[in-house]
């Protein structure tokens, strides 16, 4: 038994030692195993794009703590350190700041379609659950039947120009008010008596009535003002998506509750006019009237699955786009002219040699106001009205300066971070109109092209739709004033150029101005 029992345990020792050629064969394979793992580990380095770089973070919160008032100023240093592409980590939410032409190119160009949709808040898909909204509709066939109704009935060359006599009207009102308080001497708070001008126009352009007729305009303001105020106001249900549906802050609440008051009275205007149009007694010619016609009649295909509250949705959109950035753009313009007193005489020298100081502008005189119009891209350029655009969500995978950008992220194009890069503007901080001019007549340059360092209304085709009206509107109201009145500070006032970051980039401080009545004849004001 004992030679036995020897003998097997030999037998196993000598299979547990390996012979030659099996050490010649395990060498080999080993060799290729790891010549194997790191060539491959070499070619996914080579074909790996790199996150763009990029502040660390905290964990659990990332940039959450750092994050400064004023983003885009903010985004701006941090471009300064790391570069135009940069990536940070807001709580759990990845975002990426774009501060460069070639890199806005990059997106609004090369992937235009990729980069097509909206990054949405929570507060905003809390509102709009269940309904349409051109601005934060994904890209698709819906987005598509939003944005071509806007175009077709309200937003056209026709449409447009159509709307003429309704901006002149309105125009007329708000040069009468001013006279009344140069008259007493009073000064005018510049914001409040643009955003009622510009509110009443679109509003009369929709469905044919002036929100100050009810009284309800101061309210109405307000309204609109809030709800540009809660895109852009930091939120935890953004930061920690999971915490969405208990809605900690009360965001969602508030913006809910904003947009019910602003739906209710919307609602009011279109159930009347259904009623008027259903007993044949309303011939207006307004927007409100032909898409309630269309949807009633069902005789256009694009209207099918086009329902009140999308209406509503649409209406909102319009006099949200076309109040508060035009009149926040009217003020900066305003602020620069009157920190720049050398630029205001000669807008007001421009203006005397087009129209003359026995006539009022009209609309017809604008195409010849060239360093007006200058004025108003510069102010643009300086003060763009949204700041950070409106935040990119990419469809898929994308790359961006060299830099791997993943489906789902969050990405601001800083604008004024652009267009205010020496790199690509000489004196980039001046308040300087000319250099919108060559020889005395306007670059060829348009709002809102493909000049990828001046995007104020963005770019692409998510780009504003309103740009073709907000430019007409700017431009008719600004220069009426400036021709009508001169415009200096109160008696112990301190202009300030100060911004407060927004959605909408408005003053810090509303300007306050004293008009001079300037024209010749006291009846043009009457």
């Amino acid at each position: 038994m004992g030679r036995c029992s020897c003998s097997v345990e030999g037998r196993r020792k000598m299979m547990l030692i390996p012979s030659k050629m099996e050490k010649i064969m395990i060498t080999v394979s080993l060799v290729a195993l790891a010549f194997l793992f790191f060539h491959r580990r070499k070619a996914k380095a080579k074909t790996h794009v790199p996150y763009p770089p990029g502040p660390r973070g905290l964990p659990i919160l990332g940039s959450l703590p750092f994050l400064e008032p004023n983003l885009h100023v903010y985004f701006a240093s941090l471009a300064r350190t790391y570069g135009p592409v940069i990536r940070l980590r807001l709580g759990s939410k990845p975002c990426v700041v774009v501060s460069s032409p070639s890199a806005a190119s990059e997106m609004f160009k090369d992937q235009d379609v990729a980069f097509a949709n909206h990054d949405v808040s929570a507060a905003i898909r809390h509102c709009f659950r269940g309904s349409k909204d051109v601005l934060w509709c994904s890209y698709g066939p819906e987005w598509r039947m939003l944005r071509k109704i806007s175009a077709t009935h309200v937003l056209n060359a026709g449409s447009i120009e159509a709307m003429a006599p309704v901006r002149f009207r309105e125009v007329r009102r708000a040069l009468r008010v001013v006279w009344e308080r140069a008259s007493a001497g009073e000064a005018i708070v510049i914001r409040d008596m643009l955003f009622q001008t510009a509110m009443n126009t679109t509003t009369t352009v929709l469905w044919g009535e002036r929100v100050d007729d009810d009284g309800k305009g101061e309210q109405f303001q307000k309204m609109i003002e809030g709800i540009l105020d809660h895109m852009i106001v930091p939120n935890v249900s953004d930061f920690f998506p999971f915490l969405a549906p208990l809605d900690p802050q009360g965001v969602a609440r508030r913006v809910k509750g904003i947009f019910r008051w602003v739906d209710d009275y919307i609602n009011d205007i279109v159930e009347r006019r259904k009623k008027a149009i259903a007993a044949g007694s309303t011939n207006q010619l307004d927007m409100l009237q032909s898409v309630l016609h269309h949807m009633m009649h069902k005789n256009d295909p694009q209207f099918a699955f086009f329902t009140l509250a999308d209406l509503r949705n649409l209406l909102s959109n319009i006099i949200g786009a076309s109040t508060d950035s035009v009149t926040t753009t009217m003020e900066w313009a305003m602020t620069e002219l009157l920190h720049n007193p050398c630029v205001m005489e000669k807008v007001q020298q421009e203006l005397d040699a087009v129209v003359g100081r026995d006539l009022l502008v009209k609309e017809s005189d604008i195409p010849r106001l060239c360093f007006l119009r200058a004025v108003m891209k510069e102010t643009l350029r300086l003060h763009p009205p949204v700041p950070l655009l409106v935040p990119h969500r990419p469809s898929s995978d994308c790359t961006i300066g060299g830099f791997a950008v993943p489906s789902g992220t969050a990405v601001f194009v800083n604008a004024w971070a652009i267009q205010r890069d020496p790199s690509y503007w000489e004196d980039a901080e001046e308040f300087k109109p000319e250099r919108f001019l060559k020889e005395g007549k306007e670059l060829c340059e348009y709002i809102g092209g493909n000049n990828f360092s001046f995007l104020p209304f963005g770019a692409g085709r998510r780009a504003c739709a309103g740009i073709a009206y907000a430019e007409r509107m700017m431009m008719y109201s600004l220069a009426s004033l400036l021709h009508a009145f001169e415009w200096r500070l109160p008696e112990g006032v301190k202009l300030e150029l100060s911004d407060t970051f927004g959605f909408v980039l408005r003053k810090t401080q509303p300007l306050v101005a004293l008009p001079v009545a300037r024209l010749d004849k006291p009846e043009l004001y009457a």
